[in-house]
């Protein structure tokens, strides 16, 4: 289906994933525990806010974040970690920057 849009393949991303619910002070987390092969584990933590509760919301999943003992947020996709991985690799054709 994908192609028919115009997509292409880029490179698969084998993942296995436990989803996680937890409820704390009234709100509703999503914790989705990801082992990525190549990389390793991650834990993405999500909230639903409402728009006029979008900074305490953050707060709130930093908070969790730190009490969980988790220092660094990682933003990059983890199909463009995988590519930039592959980039660095002596003898690697791609280009340096994805």
């Amino acid at each position: 289906m994908f192609v028919s849009l115009g997509f292409q393949p880029v490179r698969q991303v084998l993942k296995q994933r436990v989803p996680y619910h937890l409820s704390i002070q009234g709100r509703e987390f999503e914790l989705a525990y990801d082992s990525v092969d190549g990389l390793g584990n991650f834990l993405e933590i999500e909230l639903l806010a409402e728009p006029d509760d979008v900074a305490a919301a953050q707060q709130a999943v930093r908070q969790l974040a730190h009490e969980l003992g988790l220092a660094n947020s990682e933003r990059r996709s983890y199909l463009s970690m995988l590519l930039e991985q592959e980039a660095h690799r002596p003898g690697s054709d791609l280009p340096e920057k994805v």
